[in-house]
Formats: C-alpha cells, sequence, structure tokens
C-alpha cells in the first residue's frame, strides 16, 4: 500500500500562508496603536509639566508673570488639541486592528478545517492500512496452515 498523500496539500499550505500573511499585518497594525498610545501618554506627560511650570511661575512671583502664564496657557490649548486628534487617530487604529484581529480570526479558521480534514483523512488512511496490514497477516496465516496441512 502506498504513502499516505493529503490531496488538498497545496490549500492548506495557501491557508497557512494567509493566515501568517494576516498575522503580521495585525502585529504591524497592533505595534502602530502601542506607538500611538505612547505618543498620547507623552502628551499628557507634557501637559502635567506645563501645569507644574505655571504653578512653580505663579508661586515664583516672577515680574514677567502675566506674559508668562499665558505663554503656558496657549501652550496648553495648543497641547488639548494635538491630544484631541491623537485620541481620534487611537480611535481610528483601534479599529484597524479590530478589523485584521477578525481577518486573522478568520484565516485561523479557514486553515484549523483544511488541517483537521487532513487529520480525518491520515485517520482514515491508517484504519484502511490497518485492514490492508491484517487481511494480508491473515492469508499468509492460512497460507501456512495449509502447507503445514499438506505437510502432514
Amino acid at each position: 500500500m502506498k504513502k499516505f498523500k493529503f490531496p488538498l496539500e497545496k490549500v492548506m499550505q495557501h491557508r497557512k500562508i494567509i493566515e501568517n500573511l494576516a498575522q503580521a499585518e495585525f502585529q504591524e497594525a497592533q505595534s502602530r496603536l502601542t506607538l500611538l498610545q505612547e505618543e498620547l501618554a507623552q502628551m499628557r506627560s507634557q501637559v502635567t509639566h506645563a501645569h507644574q511650570h505655571a504653578f512653580k511661575t505663579a508661586i515664583s512671583g516672577a515680574p514677567d508673570l502675566s506674559a508668562g502664564l499665558t505663554q503656558v496657557n496657549e501652550y496648553l490649548r495648543g497641547q488639548d488639541i494635538r491630544i484631541e486628534n491623537q485620541l481620534n487617530k487611537i480611535k481610528e487604529q483601534e479599529t484597524v486592528v479590530e478589523n485584521l484581529r477578525e481577518i486573522l480570526r478568520k484565516a485561523a479558521v479557514d486553515h484549523k478545517i483544511v488541517e483537521s480534514l487532513k487529520e480525518k483523512e491520515k485517520q482514515g488512511f491508517k484504519e484502511e492500512y490497518k485492514k490492508y496490514s491484517q487481511k494480508n497477516a491473515d492469508e499468509l496465516t492460512l497460507m501456512r496452515r495449509s502447507r503445514k496441512a499438506e505437510g502432514e
């Protein structure tokens, strides 16, 4: 009896490649999201530092107090706009990540279906081979018995 050969091996390989590509795209999108979130955290940290600077300036009672505070307030307004834009970018990227996660999940399921089919066919082949081997062993036993019976 010949070796097991899965007829859909090329399909399975193709689906595995698609799954790997989807995985790479998902990881890239996830990295981009992480980067955007880190940028947002850095912006928020800069806002905190600006507030601290404004507080220190106000406490120090420097002669150019109003000019310094005005400058800090302008910076904070600009930073609020940048933070809002960053939040929008993050929401968009989260949508992209979720879409890619769904594509990856579907690709993994498609690959798993073909892989399961391969396992079922391989199991069927093993059972068929076992029956074939048993049949040959039975025939051999019968032939030996008939030879012994002829020899007696």
